[in-house]
């Protein structure tokens, strides 16, 4: 995903209006209807790209899960990899056009009509975009540091508009601080013979930079490391997607 669009403009205009701004007569009335169709129609076009892009990575993964591929296979996974990249593409351009449509919405909303339900609707989809996009960058890419970051900007953006937290953001972002780290006691619940779902629920998504794989006589093996919250490293060793091996204190 690229980089994480803020709604920096939504606040600004929220304090103006708790300030006293407000239209002035004869001003014409924007159509909050109309305007809240408008995001809508972007945050399905956002979602049904994100559909796209998911069914795409989940069948590449069938793929590279497997230890031997015969050529049929190694040319489908070139081409799903291909895929990949235009769905990504895809993606990203629905989630700007649907970033500048929700962004527009509420600046003036917030503004002129802070207390609408369509205002209210469009901060619950605000809300439930930073929560799905901090998802992403934890289930995809094991980001921790991002989703914190992109889940602390918008609790800033309810607080700065003076509108309460939605609870599910703030549990999200307990969530996320709480396995940004590697914890002694996480890691000593990994035992031998598991499975990698199975692990993830416990240690949370590796950073996908700390994930390596090499081929052994035995099969595929994949290390995780984890940062851990004292500054050292821990890892978890796979082969054949079945823990082999932990070491708290990687050298």
């Amino acid at each position: 995903m690229r980089g994480i669009q803020t709604l920096l403009l939504i606040a600004i205009g929220a304090l103006a209006a708790a300030c006293g701004g407000s239209k002035g007569p004869g001003k014409p009335t924007f159509d909050a209807a109309a305007g809240l169709d408008e995001v809508k129609t972007a945050r399905a076009a956002l979602s049904s790209a994100r559909s796209t892009l998911d069914a795409t990575r989940a069948e590449l993964a069938l793929l590279a899960a497997k230890a031997k591929l015969s050529r049929v296979e190694q040319a489908h996974k070139a081409e799903l990899e291909r895929q990949v990249r235009e769905d990504q593409a895809a993606f990203d351009r629905a989630y700007d056009a649907d970033q500048r449509t929700l962004t527009r919405f509420l600046n003036v909303v917030l503004n002129e009509l802070p207390n609408a339900p369509e205002t209210r609707e469009a901060l619950a989809l605000y809300a439930a975009q930073a929560i799905r996009n901090a998802n992403d960058l934890i289930t995809n890419n094991g980001d921790y540091a991002k989703a914190i970051e992109l889940l602390v900007t918008a609790e800033n953006t309810f607080t700065a508009i003076r509108a309460q937290v939605p609870a599910d953001l703030r549990r999200e972002l307990d969530s996320a601080k709480a396995l940004r780290y590697l914890s002694r006691d996480r890691f000593d619940r990994v035992r031998n013979g598991m499975s990698t779902a199975d692990t993830r629920l416990i240690t949370g998504t590796p950073f996908y930079a700390n994930v390596r794989e090499h081929e052994d006589r035995g099969g595929k093996i994949t290390t995780w490391q984890f940062a851990r919250e004292d500054g050292g490293v821990a890892a978890v060793q796979f082969q054949n997607g079945k823990v082999v091996a932990r070491i708290w204190d990687v050298k």
